[in-house]
């Protein structure tokens, strides 16, 4: 490339919604709109030499028909605007919204002639920030969401968001940046990535310019009147510039640039537009600080910026104000109550049992149990800051320590290894599984992990399953990288919970280790007919048949593993095998016998109440019922808890596990 030719054409890519260039509603409404009109309170006119005559503030009345093509600035040629009155877009968006509120199904028109696949770019679009507040608020902020709302109806989009704004400028910003090189897919196009800080900033005084309403067709609409215009509006790493400079730039005086810049249709409202690295260093470190000048680098220099200037820039381009204001600030109010950040996040942390979603009110009860005399409110700001995400459904945050928790951990190490997976079934992995990490804590609703995986750029959710971003491959034990090859290999990836059992005690595993694995580990899930699976798979009615019976042709002896007298209790670990289910039969050891004594108990499993032990001999009696009722297998271990003052006895699956067993 030439040092002559230019680096980016500022008219390469397409306008946006409110953008002189398209039309401000869409053409399919010509006809649904004709009998509505907007009135535009105006100070006066222009004459076509230039000159201005005097007359007293009026009225212009535009049907809405003539906003359906593009060029629609014409019809408000050289009016000058009354500045203290609502600006045209505002007007259409208040005179739709009773269109809309009188007969919404007549909106129900398709947008696009094809729905958008996979890959189509629609989550890079330019909206409006607002409207991307919108989508994200009602979590459809990712591309297979946005793709169905422009596969759909402008009806479609307004029940979705309930903002007319929204529904203009999604579906006239969409169409206008449809690739049109794909002729059987829709593919929309990108914004150019900026390389570098002044690159950027001579784009966004390009963009700006385009899609603030200006006539299209005027002789300033021009690269350099965008320049200099543009820094006066604040587009600039400096303070905005005055009438003076931008006259002084382009060689008019200051009274044209007021009229030039007094001839915009709205207020610019800021755009989501890719930023450089240099910007959102400048973004951390207005975080970072509470200091009114930073030394920030800017085109290879470092130079000094105001914060109100560089926010100013940072929120044209699409950040949020909110999310640049200084921890400074809080740090110091947490300060006044003996209280910081770092023991915000680590009581938040503890909230969630280190799973790492917590609903706030609960976090903020325990920190204003500790720490007496914190305003609720500033304890909910500090959350939020700290908190890895604090939108989520039902008042969640996500809060993780060093960067990760519990439930991440888990995400991350089923999704290595099992692959992509629907999200319910995902959800369901995650609550067997903090059934057993977290006991006592509410697992959320699919919906709030739902939200947390369309946010979180560590995963993606595509055509109906979640997988990692980056692959990964995680070592996840020896224990568990048996069981998963065992059931991987079998038959419809299905074993019976019987067999799986005995290959683990002929290869030396821990069968209670086995038993909790496979009831409450993310790889797998339990079937029907006491087998196993790895999640994500579906086996069929025979792949389960075959494995039920593979499993009912083992037969386990059964064996008192241990036991042991403490005062009044009397602790008993047996190893379920086919006689004992059977029969009911259990013959215990003599020394054991004799402490019980020869006495009748009554038979719980947990509360429930399942019979009597009885005595045949130097044999007991009655067990057939509860082990039936606790689902018990041939191979499955038991602990059997004599109390012989109350006459009871309690049978739990023996989960004392030993140390390897990690989750």
């Amino acid at each position: 490339m030439s040092e002559c030719e230019p680096v980016w054409h500022p008219w390469a890519e397409p306008a946006c919604w409110l953008s002189d260039e398209l039309p401000l509603l869409p053409a399919s409404w010509r006809y649904h709109v004709w009998k509505s009109a907007i009135t535009l309170p105006v100070e006066g006119k222009e004459k076509a030499k230039g000159r201005r005559r005097s007359v007293e503030a009026g009225e212009l009345v535009v049907p809405l028909a003539r906003l359906t093509e593009a060029h629609w600035m014409k019809w408000f040629k050289d009016v000058i605007y009354s500045r203290s009155g609502p600006g045209i877009g505002d007007l259409v968006v208040h005179e739709i919204e009773s269109v809309f509120s009188a007969n919404p199904e007549r909106f129900d028109i398709p947008i696009i002639p094809r729905l958008p696949y996979r890959n189509s770019g629609s989550n890079g679009l330019p909206f409006l920030t607002s409207t991307w507040d919108l989508l994200t608020k009602h979590h459809l902020d990712d591309e297979d969401s946005l793709n169905r709302l422009l596969g759909g109806t402008y009806f479609d989009i307004f029940e979705a968001l309930g903002s007319v704004k929204a529904v203009l400028d999604i579906s006239i910003t969409a169409q206008s940046w449809i690739d049109l090189k794909y002729t059987r897919e829709v593919v929309f196009l990108q914004p150019k990535p900026p390389e570098s800080a002044p690159d950027f900033l001579r784009m966004m005084c390009v963009r700006v310019f385009r899609n603030a309403g200006l006539v299209a067709k005027g002789k300033h609409y021009t690269p350099d009147f965008a320049d200099a215009v543009s820094r006066r509006w604040g587009v600039t790493i400096e303070k905005p510039w005055t009438l003076e400079q931008v006259g002084d730039l382009l060689g008019v005086t200051r009274e044209r640039v007021r009229q030039i810049t007094g001839g915009m249709a709205h207020s610019y409202e800021s755009r989501r537009w890719p930023i450089p690295s240099e910007l959102r260093v400048i973004a951390e470190e207005l975080v970072a600080t509470n200091q009114e000048m930073l030394g920030v680098a800017w085109g290879g220099e470092v130079v000094n910026v105001r914060r109100e200037d560089a926010t100013r820039l940072l929120v044209i381009s699409g950040l949020d104000g909110q999310s640049l204001a200084p921890l400074y600030g809080i740090e110091d109010r947490l300060g006044s109550y003996n209280l910081d950040l770092k023991t915000v996040r680590h009581r938040t942390y503890w909230a969630s049992k280190r799973m790492g979603l917590v609903q706030q009110d609960l976090a903020v009860d325990n920190i204003v149990d500790e720490f007496t005399g914190v305003p609720v409110e500033l304890i909910r700001e500090a959350i939020s800051y700290v908190a890895s995400h604090d939108a989520l459904p039902y008042d969640y945050v996500l809060i993780e320590n060093q960067g990760s928790c519990f439930l991440i951990n888990a995400l991350v190490s089923v999704l290595s290894k099992n692959g992509a997976l629907p999200p319910a079934e995902l959800h369901e992995a995650l609550v067997r599984f903090f059934k057993y990490r977290t006991p006592g804590l509410i697992f959320p609703p699919q919906r709030v992990i739902d939200a947390l995986l369309s946010e979180d750029s560590r995963f993606v959710v595509e055509g109906g399953e979640v997988r990692l971003a980056e692959p990964i491959v995680k070592d996840i034990g020896e224990t568990y990288e048996w069981m998963w090859q065992e059931i991987a290999m079998a038959p419809g990836h299905v074993l019976h919970r019987t067999e799986l059992l005995q290959r683990g005690r002929e290869n030396g595993y821990n069968a209670s280790t086995l038993n909790v694995y496979f009831s409450y580990s993310t790889y797998f899930k339990p079937v029907k007919g006491n087998c196993v699976t790895l999640t994500g798979v579906v086996p069929s009615e025979s792949d389960v048949a075959f494995a039920r019976a593979r499993g009912s042709e083992i037969s386990v002896q059964t064996k008192v593993q241990s036991w042991e007298a403490k005062g009044a209790v009397v602790e008993v670990r047996v190893l379920v095998g086919n006689y004992l289910l059977d029969t009911g039969l259990l013959k215990l050891p003599v020394a054991c016998r004799r402490i019980i004594g020869g006495k009748s108990f009554s038979i719980f499993w947990g509360k429930e109440s399942r019979g009597n032990v009885g005595w045949s001999s130097s044999v007991t009696t009655g067990w057939s019922s509860v082990l039936s009722y606790g689902a018990i297998l041939p191979g499955d271990e038991v602990t059997l808890v004599f109390d012989l003052a109350a006459s009871q006895v309690f049978v739990t699956v023996s989960e004392d596990l030993v140390e390897d067993i990690e989750f």
